[in-house]
């Protein structure tokens, strides 16, 4: 096949395999590499090399460089502030022991010399943020779990990088000085060069954005071209300097106080692309005599490895807050990724020189890896997850943006059917009212990074804006978009109903449209007044949503619709709901007498 359909297939493959796992919902990794693997050794169309030739680890290190830039663009210090020492011991006694459990495994399976050994060691110390980032979004895990992961899977990868350069020095030198004094050099050289690069690399930038030397529509693409700059300069100082200057500058930017907001929504989706990519292109490139000849000697070492990483975990969180939950799911996720084989394959190269049965061996052990650790996070995490009680495996919790009165009654009515709510507003009088009806609230706008950040999202499915303010309102659903889906944002109709006057306000809008008609803050105020509440009403065959609507009129506004005492449904603008005999009606009413709630229709029933 020639180039440019390859190019294509891996672009569209990559894609394509997002959506379906997006719409099965299982973890895109496994897909893409089966995918990957499909589309290579078994059937291909895709030959990675002859696509790109001598381009192609650079271009692989480049993408990892840009990904890992990426990673740390959304790593805040504040996220792993009360759990500082458990991060800081998985980077120092956590990564010490996987470097000796991997290398004493590697020894004794795979009939590795020493240095060898402690060479792969070193690379499978890392554990892939291409991996990590999605399976971390798929299951929004509680507490302090998920922000360990995150920073692990990022930080790790260059600090592994280093550690592999020293590695390598190790293994083949043979000059005047001994091996572990240029060893320590390499980690301090790289280490250095990295740090320092990146830091300052940073400060630059700051000081760009600040003073307005860079027009908007030019800082994501002058942040693109900055970070390749970066990487390419300090890469020369050591294979490991380069991640971990890329790395260094995304976390100082991201705790710089600068708004990194378009840059990192350009990276994201950057990231997806080439994360697609990578993962096709790794499946695609793998020989089909490695995959056929993995045997006992392989399976024996990823399962050796797999229980290397309770072992690191138990060390580094000894006497730590965590508890025995949390621990047992850090000690069973560890998958590696893009980067181990980018590094690898680095290493592979230089390494046929002096001993070129490691340097076939290597390659081959390291994808056996990739591929174990991906199937087993992909497959059980979830699983376990659910196992030890830290995720929700049914997610229906609502957020409600604003704490008026409307939205305080619906929420307690959905508290009391048993969903998780929340009231987010920056008022503290109708903050203190919901606490005093025993509503779990939050103190901060809606629209702020850091109120996205210290939220905890894992009981939650969906966000719904219900204040006067129209902008505020579109504002919030468009923040909230970026967690919980723009299916599951909802808010007010406008005020004024030319706003809303190309169909239900979706896309024009940024979140969805509550209820059918043009029923705008004003409307619901003057309807309801102060003494707002809301009703739960159980339909039956004699009693259906027609004889609800029958009865009670434009007295009531139904919200929400609970079906089968576990699904929670909004009544949208572009979706009309059929209600069925058992689902239960939440809506809103006056307290004592009922009233009439004026739509853009005139008064009546609202459906």
């Amino acid at each position: 096949m020639d180039i440019l359909p390859q190019l294509v297939l891996v672009l569209a493959l990559g894609i394509a395999a997002q959506w379906v796992a997006w719409r099965l919902q299982v973890p895109a990794i496994i897909l893409l590499l089966s995918v990957g693997i499909l589309a290579g050794p078994f059937s291909g169309m895709i030959h990675p090399d002859q696509l790109l030739g001598h381009l192609l680890m650079p271009a692989v290190s480049l993408a990892v460089a840009v990904i890992l830039f990426e990673g740390g663009l959304n790593l805040k210090f504040r996220e792993v502030r009360q759990m500082q020492g458990v991060f800081v011991r998985l980077m120092t006694l956590g990564v010490a022991v996987t470097w000796v459990g991997a290398a004493a495994a590697a020894r004794l399976t795979l009939d590795l010399s020493w240095g060898a050994a402690v060479l792969l060691g070193a690379v499978l110390t890392v554990t892939g943020p291409t991996v990590i980032g999605p399976l971390l979004r798929t299951l929004r895990l509680r507490g302090a779990t998920g922000a360990i992961l995150k920073w692990e899977g990022i930080v790790v990868d260059p600090l592994g990088a280093v550690l592999a350069v020293a590695a390598f020095q190790f293994v083949h030198l043979d000059g005047s000085q001994g091996p572990w004094q240029e060893a320590l050099r390499e980690i301090i050289v790289s280490a250095s060069v990295g740090l320092i690069g990146g830091v300052v690399t940073a400060m630059a930038w700051g000081q760009c954005i600040r003073r307005h030397w860079i027009p908007e529509f030019l800082q994501s693409p002058i942040a693109l071209g900055l970070v390749a700059l970066l990487f390419a300069v300090t890469n020369r100082y050591g294979e490991g300097a380069g991640l971990l200057a890329v790395t260094a500058a995304g976390i100082a930017l991201a705790n710089s106080g600068l708004s990194v907001r378009g840059i990192l929504e350009f990276k994201e989706n950057l990231a997806v692309v080439l994360v697609s990519s990578l993962f096709i292109v790794l499946g695609a490139r793998l020989p089909r005599e490695t995959l056929l000849s993995f045997g006992l000697q392989e399976l024996l070492f990823v399962a050796l490895l797999l229980c290397v990483r309770p072992i690191a975990v138990a060390v580094s969180t000894l006497g730590s807050p965590l508890n025995w939950r949390e621990r047992i799911f850090l000690g069973a996720v560890a998958p590696r990724g893009i980067v181990a084989a980018a590094v690898i394959s680095v290493f592979a190269l230089k390494l046929e020189k002096f001993d070129s049965q490691a340097a076939a061996i290597l390659p081959s052990a390291t994808f056996a890896v990739i591929l174990g650790t991906v199937i087993v996070a992909g497959l059980f995490a979830r699983p376990l997850a659910r196992r030890l009680q830290l995720i929700d495996p049914n997610p229906q919790g609502t957020i409600f943006v604003g704490g008026y009165a409307f939205a305080r009654a619906l929420a307690q009515s959905l508290k009391s059917e048993g969903f998780p709510v929340l009231i987010v507003d920056t008022d503290r009088i109708k903050i203190a009212a919901a606490r005093m009806e025993g509503l779990p609230v939050y103190h901060g706008s809606a629209i702020a990074d850091r109120t996205i950040e210290e939220l905890d999202f894992s009981g939650m499915r969906r966000v719904v804006a219900m204040t006067p303010n129209d902008e505020l309102n579109s504002l919030a659903c468009l923040q909230f978009s970026n967690v919980v889906g723009r299916r599951e944002v909802f808010q007010l109709h406008y005020t004024d109903p030319r706003e809303g006057k190309n169909g239900g306000g979706w896309p024009q809008a940024c979140g969805r449209f509550l209820c059918a008609y043009h029923i705008p803050f004003p409307n619901l105020r003057e309807g309801f007044g102060l003494e707002v509440g809301a009703k739960t009403t159980r339909l039956t065959p004699e009693f259906d949503f027609q004889a609800y609507l029958k009865r009670h009129g434009s007295s009531v506004l139904p919200v929400f619709l609970i079906r089968k005492k576990q699904d929670l449904i909004v009544f949208a603008a572009d979706e009309r709901l059929s209600p069925q005999p058992g689902d239960i009606v939440v809506a809103l009413c006056q307290k004592g007498n009922a009233s009439t709630v004026k739509t853009q229709r005139g008064e009546g029933a609202i459906a």
